[in-house]
């Protein structure tokens, strides 16, 4: 109860009290003791009842008090900025967050008008929020920039409502302002990702279309340099012979470059299907498969006790058979090679590692093992075309891990590449076996 309606009750009680006063006295008679009597009994009755009346109003008073500082107390701490302002946009009230979002404090934001925070680009769509909010008496939400004092800005979202204004007529307008750049900045890098993505597809299908299309004329040079070559076989001069064998041999290393870049092209456009795989026999068969390809060397292997992962064993398979070619084409220098595949967990990852006592590189250009076409080597030193690395990255990237490389110039050199320790099986029966 606030005191205009404490005084209006103290005086229809004294009013009441008048009355019946005025009403006694008329019908006045000369008092026995017991009227006497009964009046103090009244009197006594009235005057408990004022003081359980009173009681009862300062008790209330008291809880009224404690809401009021309860209210106070969230309004101030409350993790949202809430502003009361009028129609003229003047701000009259700002709790603790509000202040901190503006970077004043509060006696320096009560009296001036909120508009002065709201970014040029906003205004109109300011003014317009505050309007329908005021003159339709709903709720309403909208989206604007707020500058900081600093003039540093901020996106936010603004929930308003009409509240009656007690000095006057026109309403007031409660705002909640909220803070949503991180959301925003979210949105805006998730767009850029999708047009990055799209145009990486498209730059895909390019590659893979201009791969394919180049195909058939490169085999026709190169098949019909070799005729040249047969008929030439008789010619007396050895200079065109040797021009003939390098258009020969310079259009058979254009058809690999053109196949490494349809498989790289296809490594993006192909679906993963995980299963479960066992990466122990895995290595064992393409070690076997590359064997074929070393007879007559002298190859130690050591082959660690490999995991089971989840991935996409073709992908998988062609990991392995890049990484230990390499090992196996920087070690032919050697009288004995020495190529080790190991396993270890760091984290939440399988790490796998093929290493070797080859030819190494220099660690200061280790940047540019697993781009395209960059090669660390002379053509003349080791055969390739620089795709295998960049095959390899992209692929164990699709199952997300990592890849890098360690090694030193004539010691050799290790690669490692990881793969999530506990990804998401697709589903499977209780009795899946690793393929």
């Amino acid at each position: 109860m606030n005191d205009k309606n404490r005084d209006s009750w103290k005086a229809s009680v004294r009013m009441r009290a008048e009355e019946r006063l005025k009403q006694q006295l008329r019908d006045v008679r000369p008092l026995t003791e017991e009227d006497i009597q009964r009046l103090l009994n009244e009197i006594g009755t009235y005057q408990i009842e004022l003081e359980i009346q009173n009681e009862d109003l300062r008790r209330n008073q008291r809880e009224l008090e404690a809401a009021r500082d309860k209210f106070e107390k969230l309004y101030d701490f409350s993790p949202l900025g809430y502003f009361t302002f009028d129609y003229d946009y003047r701000v009259l009230s700002v709790n603790l967050a509000g202040a901190a979002i503006l970077g004043l404090p509060r006696s320096r934001i009560i009296g001036r008008k909120f508009s002065h925070f709201v970014h040029g680009d906003s205004l109109l769509a300011f003014r317009s929020h505050v309007s329908e909010t005021c003159l339709a008496k709903s709720a309403r939400i909208v989206e604007i920039r707020i500058v900081r004092e600093d003039s540093s800005f901020f996106y936010a979202e603004l929930h308003s409502r009409a509240v009656n204004n007690p000095s006057n007529d026109e309403p007031l307008c409660q705002t909640a302002v909220i803070d949503i750049s991180d959301r925003i900045r979210s949105e805006d890098l998730k767009c850029a990702q999708d047009k990055i993505q799209a145009a990486y597809g498209e730059l895909e299908s390019f590659s893979y279309s201009l791969s394919h299309d180049l195909r058939a004329p490169v085999r026709q040079i190169t098949s019909f340099a070799e005729l040249l070559k047969k008929r030439l076989k008789d010619y007396p001069d050895a200079t065109t012979q040797q021009h003939v064998s390098s258009i020969i041999a310079a259009g058979m290393r254009m058809g690999d470059l053109i196949d490494d870049i349809l498989e790289f092209s296809r490594l993006g456009l192909r679906q993963l299907q995980l299963k479960k795989v066992g990466f122990h026999k895995l290595a064992r068969d393409v070690m076997d498969e590359l064997l074929k390809e070393t007879q007559g060397r002298d190859i130690k292997w050591n082959i660690g006790d490999l995991p089971d992962v989840y991935g996409d064993k073709a992908m998988l398979r062609q990991v392995l058979v890049n990484l230990i070619s390499n090992a196996l084409k920087f070690t032919a220098g050697r009288n004995q090679a020495l190529v080790e595949i190991g396993h270890h967990e760091v984290g939440s990852e399988h790490v796998f590692f093929i290493s070797d006592n080859g030819a190494g590189f220099d660690m200061q250009y280790s940047d540019r093992l697993f781009g395209v076409f960059q090669r660390l080597h002379t053509q003349s030193e080791f055969e390739g075309t620089g795709i295998g690395l960049a095959n390899v990255r992209r692929i164990i990237s699709r199952h997300g891990g990592r890849t890098w490389a360690e090694a030193s110039v004539g010691k050799g050199a290790t690669f490692y590449f990881s793969l999530p320790l506990n990804p998401a099986p697709p589903d499977r029966g209780a009795g899946e076996q690793a393929i």
